[in-house]
């Protein structure tokens, strides 16, 4: 083994490198991302359809008729009301009625019953109370079709095609369309998304929960008080004192008025002996308390892809980004009922957060398998078996160990390479220009990314710039991975592969 002292040996290890970065630049020009793929000539169909969708984002408005938002809808988030609406006891009753029950067939049987028991009682059906929630609030369903399979939803430029480009299985029910003459096209699957902008207009419209959300507003002044006076903030407790995000109040891209929010996405398991997977997409709202923006009621859903497979194309999944994309552009008008008074605010996205799959698909890196695989993108190269395929962050070099490609000598941990935007985005214009499969391959492995992120397409003075967007994963490092590699070693049950072999392992009694 190397001496775990030992800085990185600079010639076997090359600090400019394109997998890794040589100095912790800041985000890149908000043009040079519209000039990178401008200036690139794109090869690969795959690699084609991802920069469509991230052009559609730049696209992106509130009156695009194919994001689904009603007229009135798209007119309240330019106009928000600036009162509380005003609901009657029957109303209110129907509202919590409606809000408890997860279910039509729940609600109806409940309104049954109270009707029984108070005739006089005007309880509206299921439909009309879902009707008087929207209108009340001005939050809607916005509602795209989805391949049967779950391999991708039919938006974007995927919006005008009649079977799924991956499983070709129709987008409509065959057999209504053919009986109808074509007339009838019924998708076979849907998805449906929960735009934001609404969510939080109707947030700030309480003024309990708008009085919660000026923790930012207050945080935010502490920062900038303790940095005049101090440098730095005095201590770190929350997500808002990072570095990036303590640069985005100083340089007012994040002002007192602003948005703070972090995108979620995760498979969820419905029912625990049902094939019901789906995938749900959330935002966090940090302009709450650390102590609040994490309950579930204080959870906005984005939304809601169903199963049971997994979708093997996120970026299809695009309607919500769109709706970011189009009221960071236009900026988002809120009455803050605290306030008495109507704010224009920036939403600004800081932190993607995903388990180790679905990172990938979000990001667009190669995973934790991959050379580069660390999804913060810090280019710290990995070291392969000497039999197999996978790469592992081993920081030390391995005695007698002479893989090709991995032959760089032992990494200090306290001097591990730094993530870089402008580094990021050289190597993804690397990348995206590949002529042919076999250059592309080459390249994803030594760049450590896959494909171009879907975010790449939102308002660059709106979000922190990939690489910081992305999130680290200290849940499944410390609870399942490490603990579940410790136990299998100490038993003796850790997967080896030839010409390892367990029996000549020395053991140690503990």
């Amino acid at each position: 083994m190397g001496d775990p002292s030992a800085s990185v040996d600079d010639e076997t290890l090359d600090t400019s490198h394109p997998g890794t970065s040589v100095s912790n630049t800041s985000d890149i020009p908000p043009g040079d991302i519209e000039d990178l793929w401008e200036a690139c000539t794109i090869f690969l169909d795959s690699l084609k359809t991802s920069a469509e969708f991230i052009k559609s984002l730049w696209n992106a408005t509130l009156d695009d008729p194919t994001l689904g938002l009603s007229i009135e809808a798209i007119y309240q988030l330019r106009n928000p009301i600036h009162r509380q609406p005003s609901i009657d006891d029957d109303m209110r009753t129907a509202i919590r009625l409606y809000l408890g029950n997860p279910s039509e067939s729940t609600y109806e049987t409940n309104r049954d019953i109270l009707l029984d028991r108070l005739p006089g009682a005007n309880i509206p059906t299921y439909y009309k109370t879902t009707r008087m929630v929207a209108e009340l609030t001005g939050i809607e369903s916005m509602v795209h079709h989805m391949c049967i399979n779950s391999c991708i939803a039919f938006t974007g430029p995927f919006l005008n095609l009649d079977n799924c480009p991956l499983c070709t299985e129709p987008c409509y029910d065959q057999f209504r369309l053919e009986s109808t003459a074509g007339k009838e096209r019924v998708p076979r699957q849907e998805f449906h998304t929960i735009p934001i902008g609404p969510q939080l207009q109707v947030l700030y419209q309480e003024p309990g929960s708008a009085t919660h959300a000026h923790y930012l507003r207050n945080e935010r002044a502490c920062v900038l008080s303790e940095i005049e006076e101090k440098g730095c903030p005095d201590k770190y407790c929350d997500v808002l004192h990072r570095l990036d995000l303590t640069k985005a109040f100083e340089d007012g891209r994040i002002g007192e008025n602003d948005i703070v929010l972090m995108f979620s996405i995760d498979g969820a398991q419905l029912y625990a002996k049902k094939a019901s997977a789906c995938w749900i997409y959330i935002w966090v709202l940090f302009n709450f308390s650390p102590d609040r923006r994490y309950k579930k009621k204080h959870v906005f859903i984005g939304s809601f892809i169903p199963g049971p497979n997994n979708p093997k194309n996120l970026d299809s999944l695009f309607p919500g980004l769109s709706h970011l994309a189009a009221i960071q552009k236009e900026g988002l008008r809120i009455w803050d009922s605290t306030l008495q008074q109507e704010l224009h605010s920036k939403v600004f996205l800081t932190l993607l957060a995903a388990d180790g799959p679905s990172m990938m698909h979000v990001t667009g890196f190669v995973g934790y398998h991959g050379k580069y695989g660390c999804r913060l993108y810090c280019g710290l190269p990995g070291r392969c078996e000497e039999q197999g395929k996978q790469y592992f962050p081993a920081l030390l070099k391995l005695t007698d160990y002479n893989v090709i490609g991995c032959l760089h000598g032992d990494i200090n941990v306290k001097h591990f390479p730094k993530a870089s935007c402008k580094q990021y985005h050289k190597n993804l214009r690397h990348l995206i220009s590949s002529p042919n499969e076999t250059q592309y391959r080459t390249r994803r492995l030594e760049m450590g990314i896959s494909k171009p992120s879907i975010f790449s397409g939102l308002d660059p003075h709106s979000m922190l710039g990939l690489p910081k967007l992305a999130g680290s994963d200290i849940m499944h490092l410390g609870v399942l991975n490490l603990t579940d590699l410790m136990l299998s070693l100490w038993h003796g049950m850790m997967d080896c592969t030839h010409p390892d072999d367990k029996n000549t392992w020395p053991w140690r009694v503990l």
